[in-house]
């Protein structure tokens, strides 16, 4: 069984990883954009991932709520998305749905957390 602090660490790794990703291969990204509105959008997610990353830095994530429960499991289904993804850079327009997808499932957790507090 996965203990409070665990489940804490597992959902803020999640977050960070959103943030600290595409960060590092950000310019790779950018690159990789084939419209302005592509590239847009990146910025947008690399923005909010970075608020998002922020936030969490101080939250407790071990919460006994199912629907945060459930969404963090989605988020991490999405992050390894992200990292098989993003290795390949095949799908690039793929990737960017996932990321988009993934920052706001973050958010959302994040507000939750938060309203339970």
């Amino acid at each position: 069984m996965v203990k409070n602090e665990e489940k804490k660490n597992e959902a803020f790794s999640i977050i960070k990883n959103l943030y600290f990703k595409p960060d590092k291969d950000y310019e790779k990204l950018e690159a990789l954009c084939k419209t302005d509105a592509e590239k847009k959008q990146l910025k947008n997610d690399y923005v909010i991932a970075r608020a998002n990353y922020r936030k969490s830095m101080n939250l407790n994530f071990a919460v006994n709520d199912k629907a945060v429960k459930d969404m963090i499991k989605e988020l991490k289904k999405l992050d390894e998305r992200i990292t098989k993804d993003i290795e390949n850079m095949d799908k690039i327009s793929a990737v960017f749905k996932i990321i988009s997808e993934a920052v706001k499932m973050a958010s959302s957790i994040i507000v939750v957390v938060m309203s339970l507090l």
